[in-house]
């Protein structure tokens, strides 16, 4: 299956499989709709990711690393990121620190009420669900590389919308 049809011979894209997988023809596009590439990247296996961060990166960019999914170990081009004065960043929740945790959760919440983390595959996130009583299924799905976020529902049906309760 072609996503990108001449990626190959447009730029990073086609280097990095985006002729082939749709996950990397997507990320391509969007840095493009950008044009100056990303200021920040959430990585969860920069030992995998690392040149493809490096390629959507903007100058004085960060790539942040939460994990290193796979456990490949990070092969760093320095020039390119001396060149983009690019940032590395690691982060241990449990090491942040009191004061780095209550900003987070507040500029999350912020984002969640300003609509800026919109979820679903008409943005680029779809979700995957599962009822609770597929819980292994979930894992696996998650493990098989499942492109999006996999949930786990523990309820059998939605709770009813409570917004227009006006009871104290």
């Amino acid at each position: 299956m072609r996503v990108a049809p001449g990626a190959e011979d447009e730029g990073p894209a086609g280097e990095f499989g985006g002729d082939e997988d749709p996950f990397v023809a997507g990320v391509f596009v969007r840095v493009a709709a950008v044009a100056v590439g990303v200021d920040i990247v959430a990585e969860v296996a920069l030992g995998t990711d690392l040149a493809l961060d490096l390629a959507v990166l903007r100058a004085r960019g960060t790539i942040s690393a939460y994990a290193n999914d796979g456990g490949k170990p990070v092969e760093l081009d320095v020039p390119q990121s001396m060149v983009l004065n690019a940032r590395l960043q690691f982060l241990v929740l449990y090491t942040a620190g009191p004061e780095a945790l209550a900003a987070a959760v507040d500029d999350v919440a912020a984002a969640v009420r300003d609509g800026a983390l919109p979820l679903g595959e008409e943005h680029g996130l779809p979700l995957v669900r599962f009822p609770l009583d597929r819980t292994a299924d979930a894992h696996q799905a998650v493990e098989s590389g499942t492109i999006g976020k996999v949930l786990v529902s523990i309820m059998e049906r939605p709770p009813a919308d409570r917004s227009a309760n006006t009871a104290p």
